[in-house]
């Protein structure tokens, strides 16, 4: 995903990506999930969870009945649609992390360099795997998904200074 922060259109990111396999899940509507954990022990050191919206919709562009039967799709690509990428980073090694400025945990949207919104902590793939499916594939009229399991360990990340900000709040932050 570090190609996301090159200075390129998009659609090429994305068709790279694509093209190289590079992700972990391609849903129904073309978008990419990304999932990159490193560790040290059973400690997760850092992680790089990534949303990649399809700039083109091919196959609702060619059988668009398809789509607009399911209605919870005729949301995700309508014409106002604009294909954001999302991405939630996580990086506790030493000297990475700068109170306010670079979060610990962070949400990233677009291709904005800076745009580093704090996450009290790191989360699961189905954690992010929820919070994408819940934010961009659901109508009202839908039974909620869940997928995750109960999340207990994840250490807070969000530092005093960070809270006053807005900021995301994951479910399950312990105080340490």
């Amino acid at each position: 995903m570090s190609l996301s922060l090159k200075k390129r259109p998009y659609d090429h990111i994305y068709r790279d990506l694509e093209s190289a396999r590079s992700y972990a899940m391609r849903l129904l509507d073309g978008a990419l999930l990304q999932f990159s954990y490193e560790g040290i022990s059973e400690q997760v050191v850092r992680h790089r969870l990534a949303y990649l919206p399809s700039p083109r919709l091919e196959s609702f562009q060619n059988n668009p009945d398809l789509y607009i039967r399911e209605l919870h799709f005729v949301e995700i690509v309508g014409h106002q649609v604009v294909p954001v990428p999302i991405r939630l980073d996580y990086d506790n090694r030493d000297g990475v992390a700068v109170d306010v400025v670079h979060p610990a945990a962070h949400l990233t949207m677009g291709q904005y360099q800076h745009c580093r919104v704090p996450v009290s902590r790191p989360a699961s793939p189905s954690e992010f795997t929820e919070f994408i499916i819940q934010s961009f594939y659901s109508t009202p009229a839908m039974d909620p998904v869940s997928l995750r399991q109960h999340v207990s360990g994840l250490p807070r990340t969000i530092t005093d200074a960070e809270s006053e900000k807005i900021y995301i709040a994951m479910p399950g932050t312990t105080s340490s």
